[in-house]
Formats: structure tokens, C-alpha cells, sequence
């Protein structure tokens, strides 16, 4: 789950389970899996960060810059990459 005005992304379980409730940036928006779903990616559109959590440690392990007003995402990975 994605807090609408909260700095927080809390990752559950199917049986809504609490796994870890993870810091991510300001007015977090969407996210989206890596196709292997080893990755989470959280776009925190008033930060103009993206939070990378990796889901097998339970922690965020980057955030990058990408520019204020990222809202929605998709994952596509690189052909031959």
C-alpha cells in the first residue's frame, strides 16, 4: 500500500500481513514490479524521486532523481540487457 500523504510504502503479505513498512519521498503515486518482482519501484511525485526497494531484502536501497511531477511508471527493461 501507497499512503496518499504519507512518506510510506508498507508491503503485505496476501493474507494482508504486514511484511515491513518502508520510508519512501513526499506524496508517493504509483509503483511498479520488476518483471522478476524482485524490485519495487514508487514514484514520489512532490520529491521528483524514485524509490527502489528491493523486495528480497524489505528496504529501500536507491533513490534516485528523475523530476518533479513523476506520477506513474512501467518497467521495461532494455533489449539484450
Amino acid at each position: 500500500m501507497i499512503g496518499d500523504g504519507e512518506p510510506v510504502a508498507t508491503l503485505l503479505e496476501g493474507d494482508f500481513t504486514v511484511l515491513a513498512a518502508l520510508n519512501v519521498g513526499n506524496k508517493s503515486m504509483d509503483g511498479c514490479f520488476s518483471p522478476d518482482n524482485d524490485f519495487l519501484l514508487i514514484a514520489n511525485e512532490d520529491d521528483g524521486t524514485l524509490s527502489v526497494m528491493d523486495l528480497n531484502m524489505l528496504q529501500v536501497i536507491a533513490t534516485p532523481r528523475v523530476g518533479e511531477g513523476c506520477e506513474v511508471l512501467g518497467y521495461f527493461p532494455l533489449m539484450g540487457a
